[in-house]
């Protein structure tokens, strides 16, 4: 299918203020552009021929698009061993005053206060 075609009938399909274009869509406006461009059209010719600007041929042109497809399905990542759980921390105060849930800075800081 002629690209121009393609192009149009995507944006009757849309409807107006949609202006995404799918990257298949923008991979064939490059090629477009490129056999074009061989034959002596210039940039803005060519996004009124297919009804796109030349700013988005610009960009489609440098920065091909990822698509799930292409991008990289997996991801080096490093294994460490599991860290120890602490040991549960109880205080016990003085007529019945249970303190429990402190780690070690919290249990410093609590006799830092009742020491003063």
């Amino acid at each position: 299918m002629d690209v121009r075609i393609e192009f149009e009938r995507h944006r009757q399909q849309r409807g107006e203020g949609q202006r995404h274009y799918p990257a298949g869509m923008q991979r064939k406006a490059v090629a477009y552009l490129r056999a074009r461009r061989e034959h002596g059209a210039s940039i803005e010719e060519v996004a009124r021929e297919i009804g796109v600007t030349k700013g988005s041929l610009y960009r489609w042109q440098r920065e091909p698009k990822q698509t799930r497809a292409t991008q990289p399905a997996l991801r080096p990542v490093q294994v460490m061993a599991a860290l120890k759980p602490a040991a549960a921390i109880v205080v016990r105060g003085p007529r019945g005053i249970l303190i429990e849930g402190l780690d070690i800075g919290g249990i410093a800081e609590l006799l830092a206060k009742v020491s003063t």
